[in-house]
């Protein structure tokens, strides 16, 4: 008679666990990615692969497998898509274009960690859409992230590595920057604690006025006015064929704004009220399984992600917002948790992130 859809798990909300001090709170979040990144080491056979950004999300994963396959011997291959050989282009301002250096650096803390870096060649995009539709039974997300994926799969099955590890979900579990918490101190009325904590992330350079504006006061304006400013404030104009391969003449046919709020999708980007609402929807927004049954199915990899864990997912939901942002400090949580694992510089990297393209496209 039709097709029901319900949700077979809610997690608790921010602040729904309270441990006595910080420093709890660390050895907590160490404990469950430990036991997170156990489970996905089983059947590992004392060698695993795994992704290493220049950022939080992989190398989280990386560097505690690498920790806890040490004792026995074992040891992971950590694989780093970098520019092709002979690229010189600019990356876009706050991006990194390299990440090879700070990954190395990571890799060069743990004696077990194999770093390889995987450059790939003039590939398009859209040369395997056929075979990823085969494969992946819905549209694939990230167009050219899924290049040095598929890469990366490749050099990890020449060299018969069956498992690799990923931090898919960090940015939304151990590594969420927590930049939520400015609206919800506005909408709260919690106007001194905002004040301290705007100051912070200014005198910190840890976020600069524009996007501190943006975080805490947009969020409860209509979106015209957001757009509009940003438009005003970056240049940029919020229509989904700027930043995305849509067809225009297939976009023009459609109601997309109707198709938007269905869907729950907000073109324009406009920052949230509420981080855990936020988080949420981003973590319902994929399943995971498609992807990593595809993989299995094109490379023999099982690939698998620990910062999607469903215990480790439901301890950093449940922890106070103040844990991601206070004091200044963003993604708060991970650099207390990844201070003896990470070198100094990968940990100020706050405000970078890779500058990898996204394209989003109809079928």
């Amino acid at each position: 008679a039709g097709v029901k859809i319900q949700n077979y798990w809610q997690p608790k909300p921010p602040g729904s666990l309270r441990l006595k001090d910080d420093d709890a709170y660390v050895d907590a979040a160490r404990h469950h990615l430990e036991r997170a990144v156990r489970a996905r080491l089983r059947g590992a056979n004392g060698v695993v692969g795994a992704h290493l950004s220049a950022g939080y999300d992989s190398a989280s994963v990386a560097t505690t497998a690498a920790r806890v396959m040490a004792p026995s011997g074992g040891r992971v291959v950590a694989f780093t898509h970098v520019p092709r050989e002979g690229y010189d282009g600019p990356a876009p301002p706050r991006r990194i274009g390299d990440e090879g250096p700070l990954a190395a650096a990571t890799a060069a803390m743990h004696s077990n960690i194999e770093h390889v870096r995987i450059a790939t060649r003039r590939q398009s995009p859209l040369a395997n859409m056929d075979r990823n539709a085969f494969l992946f039974e819905r549209p694939v997300l990230n167009l050219c992230n899924h290049v040095w994926i598929e890469s990366i799969n490749s050099e990890a099955r020449s060299r018969k590595i069956g498992i690799v590890l990923t931090g898919q979900m960090g940015n939304m579990t151990l590594s969420y920057s927590g930049t939520e918490r400015l609206a919800e101190l506005l909408g709260s009325g919690h106007l001194f604690t905002l004040m301290r904590e705007c100051w912070a992330l200014l005198a910190n350079k840890d976020m600069r006025f524009p996007g501190m504006v943006a975080h805490t006061i947009f969020p409860f304006l209509p979106a015209w006015m957001w757009r509009m400013a940003s438009r005003i404030m970056t240049g940029t104009k919020w229509d989904v064929t700027q930043y995305s391969a849509i067809n225009g003449e297939r976009l023009a046919s459609m109601d997309m704004a109707s198709l938007a709020r269905e869907r729950g999708l907000d073109p324009s980007y406009r920052p949230w009220k509420n981080g855990f609402a936020m988080r949420r929807w981003v973590l319902q927004r994929v399943d995971l399984g498609n992807y990593n049954h595809g993989i299995l199915a094109g490379w023999g990899i099982d690939q698998r992600d620990a910062t999607s864990d469903k215990a480790f997912t439901e301890f950093c939901l449940s922890l106070p917002q103040d844990q991601y942002l206070k004091d200044g400090l963003q993604r708060r949580l991970a650099k207390r948790v990844l201070a003896d694992r990470l070198p100094r510089e990968d940990r100020k990297i706050t405000r970078l992130n890779s500058s990898h393209i996204t394209i989003s496209y109809a079928v």
